[in-house]
């Protein structure tokens, strides 16, 4: 049977309506019923029927209301004959028996409705609307409709109707109608709670301006109203404002003690995006203590220790919650957030592995490649850090900068220099991989020293000995682009002594001469081009030069 949101009235709640006024004992449970939490609603209705006070057929009719939004018509039916035991003449009781004929025996529900807007009842808004929201909950939106134009011909000022017909184009999908109607409700009632939530929800996810300012103005209406903040922290969290979704969660359990698991573990993962990690972990522990198996609280325990870098305490969870039987259930930040803690306490084979679980789960992920190429990096292991980070720039796309390029680079360069066996094989490839990354530095960066100094250092590897000069034109480029801009002086002089040895072993001492005077120039005490620059001297002296 389909179900949709209850629609229950309260002069109490819905100020200038013409529906029966309720107590103000239930006033909390209906608007919490209006407002679609029914357990909140049932739990406080059955804690007022302790009470001799209590308007008992104003509970038990929203009872009977609750629990045919639970789907238990069984129980619906007890609660509306409970109410009309405790008022026989009770007009919305009576619908909500008829309500349970709808799908079974239509025609008995319709002869019910036709006798309730009978009579003296004809112009009654108030009837028309009930019986409209009965048709509307069994499904029969074509039902609906017609009783609340009929409500409307009734009152064209009534604003509940206005919001059943926002009911109705919302069970259909036409959102702009419906926030059409939901305004009309809030233009004949300005304090019509239900039209400012209803509209509010419409437009959370594709309008959030709309949306805030349509909960604001209800909290301007009612600055106590816990409903207001808490949607509006859904507002915030689906917007990815988690300060302000925090501070209004805040404001909301501050004013209700009703608030479910559900609403507590928001609370906590709220706290948690919002870096509020320690305030964070102390509500996921109170839900724990009432359910110690609710899994995304045990989830948002590791993460709190991790990022407060309790790593004893994040272990003791990650024991727990890593190693359940049903790992369907884990998400890509489990795993991601679990290498870590493993890295941290000394486990890296294991971290590796949890992180590489983390991109199976979202290769979208694509930052996990660099990160795991660092940690491969800091253990040495420069195959696998080449690896990762190859990855992150075929796969990284626009967010792929420069520095991703030197990075690679650099780790291909320190590659083919290490004395390991299995650097030592592979160290063609490093080399051509560090020139590759180093020329697209100098592709992206012309003007910038860095590639040519780095495809320099690639090059002088590929010839220890400086035979073929392959290092020469990089080094010369590096002198010049920083002799133009005086700086890098450590730089310079490594270029000038490159320079000036190549023209040394091929004999031309005279032009290697001014790269060691340049050297003496910005370093007088640099012992290397003292040396340098009294055997070439000595040199040519011996030949006559």
């Amino acid at each position: 049977m389909k179900r949709t949101l209850k629609f229950v009235f309260s002069a109490a709640l819905l100020a200038g309506s013409a529906l029966t006024v309720w107590s103000a004992d239930n006033q909390k449970a209906i608007e919490y019923f209006q407002s679609g939490f029914p357990e909140h609603a049932k739990a406080i209705l059955l804690n007022n029927l302790q009470d001799p006070s209590t308007n008992k057929e104003e509970a038990y009719f929203n009872l009977g209301e609750i629990y045919f939004t639970l789907n238990m018509p069984d129980s619906a039916a007890y609660y509306y004959q409970k109410g009309l035991e405790a008022n026989p003449n009770s007009v919305a009781n009576k619908i909500g028996a008829a309500k349970l004929k709808i799908q079974s025996d239509p025609k008995a529900a319709e002869s019910i409705f036709k006798e309730i807007v009978g009579g003296k009842n004809k112009k009654n808004p108030e009837y028309y609307t009930r019986i409209g929201q009965a048709y509307l909950d069994n499904g029969d939106l074509e039902e609906a409709t017609r009783y609340a134009e009929k409500a409307k011909q009734a009152d064209v000022k009534y604003a509940d109707a206005y919001l059943l017909q926002g009911d109705i184009y919302a069970a259909e999908k036409n959102a702009s109608k419906a926030a059409e109607q939901y305004e009309q409700a809030i233009y004949f009632d300005q304090a019509h709670r239900q039209g400012y939530i209803k509209y509010a929800r419409l437009f959370s996810s594709v309008n959030a301006e709309r949306a805030i300012e349509m909960l604001n103005k209800l909290l301007a209406l009612d600055a106590q109203s816990a409903i207001a903040y808490r949607e509006l922290a859904e507002v915030y969290y689906a917007n990815n404002q988690f300060a302000k979704a925090a501070q209004a969660y805040e404001q909301f359990v501050s004013l209700d003690n009703f608030y479910s698991e559900a609403e507590m573990a928001r609370y906590a993962t709220i706290l948690f995006y919002n870096k509020n990690f320690d305030q964070s972990a102390k509500i996921a522990l109170e839900v724990l203590k009432k359910n110690p198996n609710n899994f995304v609280m045990q989830r948002l325990l590791m993460y709190n220790a991790v990022e407060l870098k309790n790593y004893k305490l994040a272990a003791d969870y990650a024991d727990r919650f890593m190693n359940q039987a049903d790992t369907s259930k884990y998400i890509y930040l489990d795993y991601r957030y679990y290498g870590t803690l493993l890295s941290q306490v000394g486990e890296k084979e294991k971290s590796y592995k949890q992180l590489e679980k983390a991109l199976q789960i979202d290769p979208t992920k694509i930052e996990l490649y660099k990160e795991l190429g660092n940690m491969y990096e800091a253990d040495g292991d420069y195959e696998n850090a080449i690896l990762q980070h190859t990855k992150y720039i075929e796969n990284g796309a626009d967010q792929v900068t420069l520095a991703d390029y030197y990075s690679l680079g650099r780790l291909n360069y320190f590659a083919a220099g290490d004395t390991l066996p299995q650097h030592v094989a592979n160290r063609d490839k490093y080399l051509a991989g560090a020139d590759s990354s180093f020329a697209k530095v100098v592709e992206q960066a012309p003007d910038n020293y860095l590639g040519y100094f780095w495809q320099a250092r690639t090059n002088s590897l590929k010839d220890p000995n400086s035979d073929l000069g392959l290092a020469k034109p990089y080094y010369e480029k590096v002198a010049e682009i920083l002799e133009a801009k005086g700086t890098n002086k450590n730089q310079l002089i490594e270029a000038y002594s490159y320079l000036g040895y190549y023209l040394y072993i091929k004999g031309q001492l005279a032009e290697s001469i001014p790269y060691w005077e340049k050297i003496l120039a910005l370093d007088p005490e640099h012992a290397v081009a003292k040396q340098a620059l009294e055997g070439i001297k000595a040199e040519m002296e011996a030949a006559g030069n």
